[in-house]
């Protein structure tokens, strides 16, 4: 995912002339293939690095005719895309061998890295259990675990059971190498702001977000927007420092304990920090607001503002920070 749209075009400008890509139309959708010429050039370039997905025939395009196939692998490259440039480790070779039947050295998570969801398939039993999972891979941190989901353009036909299966065997294989996480968490990708706001109105995905099995169910623009959240919530001691100074102002009340907030403001109105954009939380605050009949505010970065307010109505106070501004406080040395 290049930064400029003129540098992109140039860059595929390229590729075609030199035959590494081929353009591709099928079922009315255009897209790009890597020719062999390109497989052969990144295998020189990297062979341990590109072995696992094009050496020995373990290259799977030959199944991507279908427009299933080919959606599933673009809504993959997206997300390797956007970890890309959020500079998160993807080399097969720089990681440690979580899903693999390889014995680890210690029950210690060495470096944080985003999984391939053919690294996370890559054990034959295993595979067969979530074929059929809408999993575009694994994010593991030093203390989270994040099963990651792009929805395309669309809301996503959720699998309750298959992505609860896959949810479970992913903790089964973390817990077998000795790796203690308390749960997991989903990251749901999208096009636009407009995508969580889709989400947010569906009655059948927003009970889908509520009984899925996740802590947390954070929802991330495929945009430049997006790359900086990434960031900011992949670093857990600027995210926790974030959190700490957007509490500040905030009071505690025991009396009401049973209301999902963060603190309550100063006219003491319960008051969520939802700038991960976590849609189960901000679903069950909302819910319990609108039971209760009491006014709340949410605290949300800029860009995120018109879909959470569009959502939560007049009743609730939308704040906002400025992403920017959080970007050179909290990631400027990063």
């Amino acid at each position: 995912m290049l930064p400029q749209e003129s540098y992109r075009q140039k860059v595929l400008r390229r590729l075609l002339e030199e035959r590494l890509l081929s353009k591709y139309q099928k079922d009315g959708v255009k897209g790009y293939r890597l020719m062999r010429k390109g497989k052969e050039t990144l295998l020189q370039l990297e062979w341990e690095r590109f072995s696992f997905y094009l050496a020995d025939g373990a290259d799977f395009s030959m199944r991507r005719a279908g427009l299933t196939q080919r959606q599933r692998q673009h809504c993959i490259s997206e997300i390797l895309a956007i970890m890309e440039r959020a500079e998160i480790l993807m080399d097969r070779s720089k990681k440690q061998p979580i899903f693999e039947n390889i014995p680890m050295q210690s029950g210690e998570l060495s470096q944080d890295a985003f999984f391939h969801p053919k690294e996370v398939k890559a054990q034959a039993d295993f595979t067969r259990k979530i074929i059929s999972s809408k999993m575009t891979g694994v994010l593991l941190s030093q203390a989270e675990v994040w099963l990651c989901y792009n929805m395309q353009v669309a809301v996503p036909k959720w699998f309750e059971t298959v992505e609860n299966r896959a949810d479970i065997l992913i903790q089964s294989i973390l817990r077998s190498k000795q790796l203690c996480f308390n749960g997991t968490n989903a990251l749901l990708f999208g096009r636009g702001m407009q995508q969580a706001v889709q989400c947010l109105e569906d009655a059948k995905m927003r009970v889908t977000i509520l009984n899925a099995p996740f802590q947390r169910f954070c929802f991330i623009p495929l945009d430049e927007n997006g790359i900086l959240l990434l960031k900011l919530m992949y670093d857990a001691e600027a995210y926790q420092s974030l959190l700490a100074v957007l509490a500040e102002d905030l009071q505690q009340k025991k009396e009401q304990p049973f209301i999902i907030q963060d603190g309550y403001n100063q006219n003491g109105h319960p008051t969520l920090i939802c700038v991960d954009c976590d849609l189960k939380r901000l679903i069950q605050f909302q819910t319990q607001l609108s039971y209760l009949g009491v006014q709340g505010e949410v605290i949300c970065f800029d860009f995120q503002k018109e879909a959470i307010e569009k959502y939560c109505g007049e009743q609730t106070k939308i704040s906002t920070v400025n992403l920017e501004t959080v970007r050179k406080n909290f990631l400027a040395d990063k």
